[in-house]
Parts: C-alpha cells; sequence; structure tokens
C-alpha cells in the first residue's frame, strides 16, 4: 500500500551477504514493495537493488582494527545526516551509530566487558567497543530497541537497565519461501558455520562419532569452516565430510541440522533449514529456538551426547515436512504496523497492508 513514510536504513554493506546484511536487505526491498520510500546509507552494495531504493554511498572505512572501521562509518553517516535531517525520515540503524530512532541489535552484545580484568577494559578496543555500544542503545534519538531474540533482549536489558524505560520490543528475521517436501532420509547431518568454537562444531563431532558406532550410514558435512583451523584429530573422524565455505548451503542434499551452539543470538541457519525441510537439532542457547516451529528438538548445552543421539535417531525417520515461522513480509509489517509508528512524529504510515 501506498505510504508516505520515509526510512533510511544504516549498514556498512547492503546485501544478501550476512545474516546481519540479508536481514537488511530483506527488510529494505519488503518495504519498497509496500509503498514505502527506502533509502541506505552503506559504504558498499554487494547485489543489484531495486532502483526505488535510493543508495547514499559513504567512502568505505579502514577494514582494521575493526572498532575503527565502525567509528568511521559511524563518523561519515552523521555528516550524511546533517546535510538535510529531516529528508531521511525515520534513520534505522543496524550498526554502532548515533543519530538514529530505531536500531536493530542483530549480536550478542558486549556490555559484559564492563565487568572484565581492568586491563582488558582500558585497552583501547574494548572502550571503544563499549561506547559505541552505549550510543547506539541509548543515544539521544534512539526510541526503540529492535533484539533479533529474545535472549538478545534479556541480555540487553541485564546489561543496560535504563533500556526498561525506553522501547524494546524482539523482531525475529523472516526467511523466504519453503521448498518443496523431500521424501528420501539418508541420515545425513550438516553443521553451518564460521565461527565454530561458538557454535559447537566439538558437541556436532562427539555427535557422529557415537552415532555412527551403532549405524555407519550417518555422515556429517561440515560448511563454513576452515579444515586447517580444527583440531587435526578431526579431520581423520570418517564420517565427517569438510566441505568449506560455501555462498549458499544446499540444504536440499541433507536431513538434519546440528547446531549445538554456546552462544547464538539468534541462528538464521535454524530457520533456512526448516524451510528446506530439514529436521533440526538445536542448543537452548540458540535464540531462534524462540521461534514457533515442528521438527525442532531443543537440547540443554550441557546435555550428554546420548541425548542428542536420542535426539536426532528420532528425528531421522520422520516425514518432516518444510515450514517457516514466518516471511520477510510479516517482518515488514511488524516494521510498518508496531515499530516505526512509536516513533515521535511519524505520519503517512498505512497499517492496512
Amino acid at each position: 500500500m501506498p505510504t508516505s513514510l520515509t526510512v533510511t536504513h544504516l549498514v556498512r554493506r547492503f546485501g544478501p551477504v550476512g545474516g546481519m546484511e540479508n536481514y537488511v536487505w530483506k527488510l529494505a526491498h519488503q518495504c519498497v514493495a509496500y509503498g514505502v520510500r527506502v533509502r541506505v546509507i552503506c559504504e558498499v552494495v554487494d547485489d543489484s537493488v531495486d532502483a526505488a531504493i535510493e543508495i547514499v554511498h559513504v567512502r568505505p572505512a579502514s577494514p582494521r582494527p575493526r572498532w575503527r572501521a565502525m567509528r568511521e562509518f559511524q563518523q561519515r553517516v552523521e555528516a550524511v545526516l546533517a546535510t538535510d535531517r529531516a529528508s531521511f525520515g525515520i534513520v534505522h540503524s543496524h550498526e554502532r551509530c548515533l543519530s538514529h530512532q530505531v536500531t536493530t541489535f542483530h549480536g550478542p552484545p558486549m556490555g559484559h566487558l564492563h565487568a572484565a580484568p581492568w586491563y582488558r577494559r582500558w585497552s583501547t578496543r574494548v572502550r571503544q567497543w563499549l561506547a559505541m555500544e552505549a550510543e547506539e542503545l541509548l543515544a539521544d534519538h534512539v526510541q526503540v530497541v529492535c533484539p533479533v531474540s529474545g535472549k538478545i533482549q534479556s541480555a540487553l536489558e541485564h546489561l543496560y537497565p535504563s533500556l526498561r524505560d525506553r522501547c524494546v520490543q524482539v523482531a525475529w528475521p523472516g526467511v523466504d519461501a519453503p521448498q518443496a517436501l523431500r521424501n528420501d532420509r539418508q541420515h545425513r547431518l550438516v553443521f553451518v558455520g564460521k565461527e565454530w568454537k561458538r557454535k559447537g562444531l566439538d558437541r556436532a563431532i562427539a555427535l557422529i562419532e557415537a552415532l555412527s558406532v551403532s549405524d555407519p550410514r550417518y555422515t556429517l558435512t561440515v560448511i563454513g569452516v576452515n579444515p586447517s583451523e580444527v583440531p587435526r584429530a578431526w579431520l581423520n573422524v570418517s564420517n565427517v565430510i569438510w566441505a568449506g565455505w560455501m555462498q549458499t548451503v544446499p540444504y536440499g542434499d541433507f536431513d538434519v541440522l546440528v547446531h549445538p551452539a554456546r552462544q547464538e543470538p539468534f541462528g538464521m541457519v535454524v530457520l533456512e533449514a526448516r524451510a528446506a525441510g530439514l529436521a533440526c537439532v538445536i542448543s537452548d542457547a540458540v535464540g531462534a529456538a524462540e521461534c514457533p516451529l515442528t521438527a525442532v528438538s531443543v537440547i540443554p548445552g550441557d546435555a550428554p551426547v546420548e541425548t542428542w543421539v536420542r535426539a536426532v535417531e528420532a528425528l531421522i525417520t520422520e516425514p518432516i515436512h518444510p515450514e517457516r515461522s514466518r516471511g520477510w513480509d510479516r517482518v515488514a509489517k511488524q516494521y510498518l504496523e508496531e515499530i516505526y509508528p512509536q516513533v515521535n512524529h511519524v505520519t503517512g504510515i498505512d497499517t492496512d497492508l
């Protein structure tokens, strides 16, 4: 539906190239489909953009150190916004910025470093990270904070108690349309994720070793991990296939996603896997466990490997239907109908979408 609303997204890379970036990409394009005027301030565009989206480029920051790159992006965005603040409408940040009314918080907060040893707290990197995180959440302009899971919301409100005086609303990601039902079940497990320590690859390796003792048909394909970075002993586990990095995960080649993370703010791979017809066995540290999905077993992170084995064995022979908790159209509607209207002095939103 047409609307006079203007929304400006702040993101360094605009394109479907990562969890946060894909969220911005999908949300921006869906809002355009609803008639919203969308502008994006970014350093790089990584794909073909709808012609209706206005791109405002800023000079790319130095890649290292990362905190400096984020600070440079923040400063260049401020300079752009200062040229004609009113024309940018609602400023919706996905980075550590300043002059935004809405921010979507995609990752684990760093505020716990306030309790780190003094020598860590006083490093330039840590001080800058903590300062920018507080600015993103608590700057004067900020009116709505949108963590992408309830786990992140709880962590933020614990670390920044003053957030309870602001509007904090969870805004889960969406997922693309489900694929066709798959009928073949071949005992193929998959682990996806570059940050393998945080995502619990050691638990996945222990699981496949235990499963293959009783049934050698089981295999585990590891996607996104450089084999040269893992313990050498893992490379000798016969039922593990090291696939390396892939731009697109071929979910249709597998039966069960294993995601035994120690810390995972959301976990888009869970939604993607379910939309492709995979069952999922995940830890209770995964934010996506909050989503109303079937064929997902949620296991306590400290459970013995036998618990994980039973969960996989219970799912591997069941007919699993593809499903999604919500599409990107629902994500856009949440912002247009529930979140953006909470920004002061916003008019022109047609909620009959």
